[in-house]
């Protein structure tokens, strides 16, 4: 029996925190020693609630756990009885076949140690009874002490990471890479099974995006402006974080909702719904310390892009400005050249715009600008870029696209810009014409001066022509 001990508390001292694999060997001591049928371990979940089957070891080799199945520790079980009374209970059913005894560290309780002679029938002795107690006694307290180095690697770990996000966060003002930096250590750094972030839009308070990864690695981000589930939803206004446990008897899912000061920001959930290992309070702890990081960091994420915003666009049409048009463009260039992709540009000017002011007033040209901005938003695509040049002129910057395509897109503005009344500060209804010129890389340039320069050509070839058109800068050349 001596020996048996030794071999049990050297297995749990050199365990190097694997769990599973220690009592499998322990258990396996345990049969060969006693000549028990089977040996079990089940342990107490954090809320000392539940015991669950943590590792089964037959005569005939290891069992799987039975999932979800476990014993509640008030429901009067042989297992719940060995634990509250704190002493073996021959299992109710089997006359002294089985026998359950508590695993306790420092009167913390651990679990049950469960042995049995179910396939034999051979009944346990009596004499066995005082060393059983003694493994017992050994196993809670080799058990406690994998659990508590597991939990300190564990807050070691998650400190470590909080640190490696705190930094990442410092290092970039840019909501996308923030978001995906936070949740991807939650996965790659932490080992959860999956991540995904929901975020509500400030105007709308709607969701409108969901950033998630899983253990596969594999980002994802949706557009949600088509709404969520109604879960997501009444997750969303939870006042506190908590685990999803309405299908699962343990906690695979964790929930934290993001908040700045009183004003939601989103939601966090994490799950483990893969591996089915179940979290625990300190995972949500951990949870909700990042969500309160990331709410204070999206916060400040936002604000810088409303101010970048401000800083590049120009504040009448909204329009981007001319400053932004040029970086923008060589940014454009550089990606046409090296995919080998066309790309068109748009020179657009209102016609006798001069002449409008003095009839009309300056506030009516205001009027005119703003209308036409929108008109022409309403008619490009996402990654095209429209700036104000100056004055009454605007610019369109047309990836990825030729010179059919972008007199397509002229021609159709310009249909929407000369069949729009624009209704004057006197109510008066007025009507306005606009002249463009139209070029395309690299067949009409290479150079970003020598672009927008024909462009410009073009544009007032137009307006020695009769305006109220759209051209191409080859087509001018020509005539």
């Amino acid at each position: 029996m001596k020996d048996l001990l030794h071999s049990i508390s050297g297995n749990f001292l050199y365990s190097n925190g694997d769990i599973d694999k220690v009592l499998s060997v322990n258990l396996s001591l345990l049969i060969q020693h006693f000549k028990f049928d089977r040996a079990a371990v089940f342990l107490l979940d954090d809320k000392q609630i539940n015991l669950t089957p943590q590792k089964i070891v037959t005569v005939y080799g290891e069992m799987e756990g039975e999932g979800e199945n476990l014993f509640h520790v008030s429901r009067g079980s042989t297992f719940s009885v060995a634990l509250n009374q704190g002493k073996p209970v021959i299992c109710a059913g089997k006359p002294e076949y089985s026998i359950c005894l508590p695993m306790t560290a420092n009167k913390t309780k651990i679990g049950i140690l469960r042995l049995d002679n179910i396939f034999s029938q051979r009944r346990i002795k009596s004499s066995d009874t005082k060393d059983l107690i003694a493994v017992a006694e050994l196993f809670g307290f080799g058990i406690n002490g994998i659990q508590t180095h597991q939990h300190l690697h564990h807050q070691v770990t998650k400190l470590t990471t909080l640190s490696h996000i705190g930094q990442a966060f410092a290092s970039t003002l840019k909501l996308s890479e923030i978001l995906e930096s936070a949740i991807g250590s939650l996965v790659k750094d932490l080992g959860y099974d999956r991540a995904q972030l929901f975020l509500l839009d400030e105007t709308t308070k709607v969701v409108s995006e969901n950033i998630s990864i899983d253990f596969r690695g594999t980002f994802r981000t949706v557009d949600m402006t088509g709404g969520v589930s109604p879960l997501i939803e009444s997750l969303m206004y939870e006042t506190k974080p908590s685990f999803l446990t309405r299908k699962f008897s343990t906690n695979l899912i964790g929930y934290v909702p993001i908040k700045y000061k009183s004003k939601r920001t989103g939601l966090l959930i994490v799950d483990n719904l893969f591996t089915r290992q179940p979290m625990t309070d300190y995972d949500l702890a951990f949870i909700s310390i990042l969500s309160d990081q990331l709410a204070t960091v999206i916060e400040n994420a936002r604000l810088f892009e409303r101010v970048e915003k401000l800083s590049i666009t120009d504040s009448l049409t909204g329009l981007f400005n001319h400053q932004y048009f040029y970086e923008r463009l060589d940014e454009e260039i550089t990606r046409a050249n090296r995919f080998t992709n066309p790309l068109s540009l748009i020179m657009l000017d209102i016609d006798l715009f001069k002449n409008f002011n003095d009839t009309f007033g300056h506030q009516s040209g205001d009027i005119v600008l703003t209308t036409v901005s929108k008109i022409i938003q309403k008619n490009i695509r996402s990654i095209d870029i429209a700036a104000r040049y100056g004055g009454e002129e605007i610019v369109i910057i047309l990836p990825e696209t030729d010179l059919n395509g972008a007199l397509r897109i002229a021609e159709r503005i310009l249909y929407n810009i000369t069949t729009q009344e624009f209704k004057m500060t006197n109510d008066q209804l007025a009507h306005i014409t606009v002249s463009m010129g139209v070029v395309s890389y690299p067949h009409d340039a290479i150079e970003k001066s020598d672009l927008v320069h024909k462009a410009d050509v073009a544009l007032y070839w137009v307006k020695h022509h009769g305006r109220n058109a759209a051209k191409a800068f080859r087509e001018c050349k020509e005539l």
